[in-house]
């Protein structure tokens, strides 16, 4: 099972929050493509123990030309999100310390 969120930052708590009342089963992994949320703030916020992939995508995504750069709080989960990406542009992995950085390069 799998979940792609693509919700702004600003109502990522609320959603989190949601998909938990709701029973979001422990074994779903959750992408998140918000910017600023780190995996530990994404866990916290859900309050249970899914492993998250975090995504960061440029606009080049939209003509499948883009760039993905990808961190998780489990390493075994980053193909599944590489399947599901890879169609619009190239997949990278990488460690969570540079996403600020990838951000800024986005424009996010």
């Amino acid at each position: 099972r799998m979940l792609l969120l693509g919700v702004k930052p600003f109502k990522m708590a609320e959603t989190l929050q949601q998909l938990s009342q709701a029973g979001l089963p422990d074994d779903s992994v959750i992408i998140s493509l918000a910017a600023g949320w780190t995996l530990e703030q994404l866990r916290s916020a859900l309050g249970k123990p899914n492993p998250f992939v975090r995504a960061m995508a440029n606009t080049p995504c939209l003509v499948r030309q883009g760039v993905i750069a990808l961190c998780a709080t489990d390493e075994s989960q980053l193909s599944l999100a590489e399947s599901v990406l890879a169609p619009v542009g190239l997949c990278i992995r990488t460690e969570e310390a540079y996403f600020d950085a990838i951000t800024g390069l986005t424009g996010s």
